[in-house]
């Protein structure tokens, strides 16, 4: 447009001395020519282009919905409860068979699995069994092995770990005195110390922390 109309204006002051004499026709005779240009322009379809094109919106894919897993929960007795724990195996299945004695003729005062804790007044998983049982009551071995290790703490006094072989171990806590040594062959049912006060890690009464291995992993203990 701006080009235009000074093209058109020398042209006029050229002829337009000749063609119209008197001043007010050259007026007429320019905006005649810039009415039709702006109207050349304006519909000429170059023009009308919009400057941003403006693309048509994304289709929106629904994807299927993914049901949640079952066993999400760790609190025991929620529905479809299946937690991410070790092995919760009623008896040790690998390897040879073993013979079984009970360490102790108390009863279970706390299960294998997710039960309360009330140290940390929760729910969590517990990888043994407590038996409850007198102070200085005998211990036994669960099955046949070797002392593999001997240690204490305050979080559970005397603790011994017995090797039944291929990947089986039993562990025993809260004792007060030892009968065995690193490195000794004993039977089931042989006792390997006596009980003592709960350490730190399992306070309230009075009992026997047992528990099984497999593998490194904690499974039911086979009492019988």
């Amino acid at each position: 447009m701006k080009g235009i109309l000074p093209l058109w204006r020398k042209i006029v002051d050229k002829g337009g001395q000749r063609l119209f004499p008197l001043r007010p026709a050259r007026i007429l005779v320019l905006l005649g020519l810039a009415l039709g240009s702006y109207y050349f322009i304006t519909h000429d379809p170059l023009y009308q282009r919009p400057a941003v094109q403006v693309l048509p919106p994304a289709p929106v894919v629904l994807l299927p919905a993914v049901e949640s897993p079952v066993g999400s929960s760790t609190l025991p007795g929620s529905e479809g409860e299946s937690p991410a724990a070790p092995s919760l195996s009623a008896n040790p299945s690998s390897g040879r068979p073993l013979t079984f004695s009970r360490p102790l003729e108390g009863p279970v005062i706390r299960p294998f699995g997710f039960t309360y804790d009330p140290v940390y007044e929760d729910y969590r998983f517990h990888p043994g069994v407590d038996l409850k049982a007198p102070e200085g009551s005998p211990v036994k071995a669960l099955a046949g092995g070797v002392v593999q290790q001997i240690d204490y703490s305050q979080d559970w006094n005397y603790r011994i770990i017995l090797d039944h072989g291929e990947g089986r171990q039993s562990l025993y806590a809260h004792l007060r005195e030892i009968q065995v040594a690193k490195g000794d062959k004993v039977e089931a049912g042989e006792v390997i110390g006596f009980l003592g006060l709960p350490g730190k890690a399992e306070p309230g009464e009075i009992h026997l922390h047992l528990e099984f291995r497999e593998n490194g992993q904690p499974v039911e203990p086979p009492l019988p």
